[in-house]
């Protein structure tokens, strides 16, 4: 029986904590997530397998005083920076299944920069945790399609989310099979490191974008997205392909009706 300490947020997350706290060889002994949110699917599925859910740093304290023991962390989509002594508490690591491709792209905004960029391809990666931002050593990746010219950041991170819940799965059950050795990794260097600061100014469209790729690459609602200013307000820009999801058959719009 491995005790592991989950950490981790929204539906995917919910999905891989249910699947773990099922495990006959897994016994979850806390779950930090999004407790403080009223409807976290996390927190319910914790709740609904009494495991009980603690903020960072209750968990901490808790690590100090010797009230809380786990062997394997876990973190799938957990927005917190994990620090020792969360780090050293655990004796087979902690594993953190990143929703973009390492070493090339660290922190936040995968979604945003391969749609900026045009990348050809995208993954999601399950690494071991060190104290940097996405620099521990790999485990391994999972591809995830894309499509440059019609994928919205939302689209994009869906499809990745999904694939790190499937990921995420498969790398707890290799580390219980690996125990009590650590899973093999290759080296995480080189790439780039993105903050929430460095994607803002990303977001103004200047003279010579291109307007609908800016548009889908920062489509990713409830936050702002692309925007340009019009009477010295700011506004957000909606791509085509979410105007043409959003259309119904009585509002597609033709050559003929344009022209009305």
């Amino acid at each position: 029986m491995i005790r592991v300490a989950f950490m981790g947020r929204k539906r995917q997350a919910a999905c891989v904590l249910h699947w773990a706290a099922t495990h006959p060889d897994i016994d979850v002994v806390v779950a930090l997530t999004d407790a403080h949110i009223d409807g976290s699917p996390t927190a319910a599925v914790a709740e609904a397998n009494g495991i009980p859910t603690m903020a960072y740093a209750e968990a901490e304290a808790a690590i100090e005083s010797g009230d809380l023991e786990f062997d394997l962390g876990i973190s799938l989509g957990y927005w917190r920076v994990v620090r020792p002594p969360m780090l050293k508490a655990a004796r087979l690591g902690i594993i953190n299944v990143h929703p973009a491709p390492l070493p090339e792209l660290r922190g936040r905004g995968g979604y945003n920069i391969a749609l900026l960029e045009n990348h050809e391809q995208y993954a999601v990666t399950a690494h071991y945790m060190d104290d940097g931002v996405d620099t521990g050593p790999i485990i391994t990746r999972r591809s995830v399609d894309i499509e440059p010219a019609q994928d919205t950041a939302a689209s994009l991170g869906e499809r990745a989310m999904e694939a790190a819940g499937r990921l995420c799965i498969d790398v707890i059950q290799a580390a219980l099979e690996c125990a009590p050795l650590l899973l093999p990794t290759s080296e995480n260097v080189g790439g780039r490191t993105f903050r929430w600061r460095d994607m803002e100014p990303l977001k103004e469209i200047t003279d010579g974008d291109d307007v609908d790729g800016k548009a889908r690459a920062f489509w990713f609602p409830p936050y702002e997205g692309a925007w340009t200013e019009v009477a010295g307000e700011r506004v957000t820009v909606t791509p085509k392909v979410v105007l043409s999801q959003l259309a119904s058959d009585e509002t597609v719009m033709t050559d003929e009706t344009r022209a009305v």
